[in-house]
């Protein structure tokens, strides 16, 4: 009988290089292991300074305030108190860099000192808008996961987890097994170094053209939604993220690999508000159900849905644990080739029944503020409910802007033959082409969202990191075994993420800001002490060593490790 795996023990003194740091999940993931492995060692954290015409922020800079202002790390500030600082300065490390560039942008130098000490990369960062300019779709989540890889090779033992996402399955509805596609959704052979030459041949656009015109950004950004489409992708950030796991587990070596690299990848499903860390309901950005439930909240009564169709969310911090978990299991050499960290095959959860519980929370909602009863009444027969997405129904937005421009049609007709009403024309103008506007934004919207909420049906399959929990010993199994089986929907979607969205994601919907948290009394006037490259001294620790061969050669060894042979080495978010 093998012995279960203790996370804090097997964490305790590792060293993590961590990508994506100022996301979302990065975040979570970052105060989740400082608050529940206080053992572990370095956390090494890739932050890209911003610059801009006006404004230069260096990566220390910007994950101090993180660290001391974001709510993320609120249980942290809460614990430590003063000693809060000190914990920053002991256990995290900034390096400046973009996952963009190669080894990531580190120099040279940064890559000899982390070479001996890393134990494991986890690569977060990535660009999520479903159809961004291809360039950095390409650059953020495709060439990136590439660069990741081969700063990993140069490390002596490192192994890369590389998050990805559940939907690189595309447009295939059905039970999703945890495995790498070997062909496109829609069935066709794919060869990922052809693949990656059109996607940055779209990228790079058509020649002879301003790439930087506005309007030529947009019809390159079609042409490579088109493009996705073509293989079987709802959107280019799909497309994007399943390329890149073609890139990183195809046989033959990427540029500049140095080395055989174990890889482990993780694919969450929809990311949402926190269920209990770093508190109830925390969360941050316009992600997935922000936007619905802010169409469910306003007068918009009709969403193109299928009531039947599954909605995989899973809770940020639900996602944080499980990730944890999979890097102990790394470590301890009996992880699995790929994670779906979802929801839809164990506790499944519908589109339907979302669009139910969104009515009640906007209910709930109502109640608690200063409406007139007649209006709260009122409210109940203006629910939300699911209509087909083909359907040209009285409230369909094309319908509704369709007759915007009759109706601005019509106006300029009445006020050039009735003088009287000229004086108004152009406030009813106004008025009408706003409406034209905002209707067209939800139409938008409302495109982008259906394969997720209408076209297709997915169930995710989710085995592998159920199995963690018996490979974990109690305290293990309790802290960061799966969570996703016992979310109580009615609960969370009411009484959590409802609220969350409301506070943490709806303000910035409607050009309002969110609330950060005051820089505590007890903080340095000079801010954080992190550590760089002059401060990382080149230690030896008494730690097990990770034979990455014999890692790949173990009966229960990744079946996803890449197969790849020394090279010299070649030439987020």
């Amino acid at each position: 009988m093998t012995t279960p795996i203790s996370v804090a023990q097997t964490l305790a003194g590792r060293e993590l290089f961590i990508t994506g740091t100022s996301g979302f999940l990065g975040k979570v993931l970052i105060a989740h292991l400082l608050h529940e492995v206080p053992d572990i060692g370095k956390l090494h954290l890739l932050v890209r300074p911003t610059k801009t015409r006006k404004l230069s922020v260096s990566g220390a800079d910007r994950f101090k305030k993180i660290a001391l202002q974001s709510p993320c790390f609120r249980p942290l500030r809460d614990r430590y108190g003063a000693g809060f600082e000190r914990l920053i300065s002991d256990k995290i490390i900034i390096w400046e860099g973009d996952v963009t560039e190669p080894d990531c942008g580190l120099a040279e130098a940064v890559v000899q000192r982390l070479g001996p000490v890393i134990d494991v990369v986890v690569h977060v960062a990535g660009l999520t808008d479903f159809e961004p300019d291809p360039k950095k779709a390409l650059e953020a989540n495709t060439l990136g996961a590439t660069h990741v890889l081969e700063l990993t090779s140069r490390l002596e033992r490192a192994m890369l987890l590389h998050t990805s996402t559940c939907y690189v399955v595309g447009q295939k509805s059905g039970h999703i097994l945890e495995q790498v596609a070997t062909t496109t959704p829609n069935g066709k052979a794919i060869d990922p170094e052809v693949e990656l030459a059109a996607f940055e041949a779209l990228a790079k656009g058509e020649a002879g053209v301003d790439q930087r015109d506005p309007a030529v950004k947009i019809e390159r950004a079609k042409a490579a939604t088109a493009h996705a489409r073509s293989r079987g992708f709802p959107n280019t950030y799909t497309y994007s993220k399943a390329l890149a796991e073609l890139l990183l587990t195809k046989k033959a070596p990427l540029n500049g690999t140095r080395r055989p690299v174990p890889l482990t990848i993780v694919r969450p499903a929809i990311i949402e508000c926190a269920e209990t860390f770093p508190f109830e309901g925390w969360n941050e950005g316009i992600n997935t159900t922000g936007p619905l439930l802010w169409l469910i909240k306003s007068w918009f009564r009709h969403l193109p849905s299928k009531g039947d169709v599954r909605f995989d969310v899973v809770p940020v911090d639900t996602c944080s644990r499980a990730m944890i978990g999979i890097i102990a299991a790394m470590l301890a050499g009996k992880a699995q080739p790929v994670y779906q960290v979802g929801t839809s095959s164990t506790n499944p959860f519908t589109v339907g029944r979302a669009i139910e519980l969104s009515n009640l929370a906007v209910r709930k909602d109502l109640g608690a503020t200063n409406k007139k009863p007649l209006e709260r009444w009122g409210q109940r027969f203006f629910d939300t409910v699911a209509v087909g997405a083909d359907e040209d129904h009285t409230f369909a937005p094309n319908r509704l802007r369709r007759l915007a421009r009759d109706l601005k049609s019509l106006v300029g007709s009445a006020a050039g033959a009735i003088p009287a009403l000229r004086k108004g024309k152009d406030s009813a103008d106004i008025f009408l082409d706003d409406m034209d506007k905002s209707l067209g934004r939800v139409q938008r919207m409302l495109d982008l969202y259906r394969p997720f909420i209408h076209d297709n049906n997915w169930s995710f399959d989710n085995r592998n990191v159920r199995a963690l929990d018996a490979l974990m010993d109690d305290d293990s199994r309790a802290r960061f075994g799966w969570a996703g089986d016992r979310i109580d929907w009615r609960k969370y979607w009411i009484d959590v993420l409802y609220p969350g969205l409301a506070t943490w994601s709806m303000p910035l919907l409607e050009n309002r800001e969110v609330p950060i948290d005051a820089v505590p009394a007890w903080a340095s006037p000079a801010g954080l002490a992190v550590c760089g490259v002059a401060q990382l001294p080149p230690t030896p620790r008494e730690l097990p060593s990770i034979d990455p061969v014999k890692t790949m050669l173990a009966d229960d060894a990744p079946a996803a490790t890449l197969d790849l042979v020394p090279e010299s080495l070649g030439a987020t978010l």
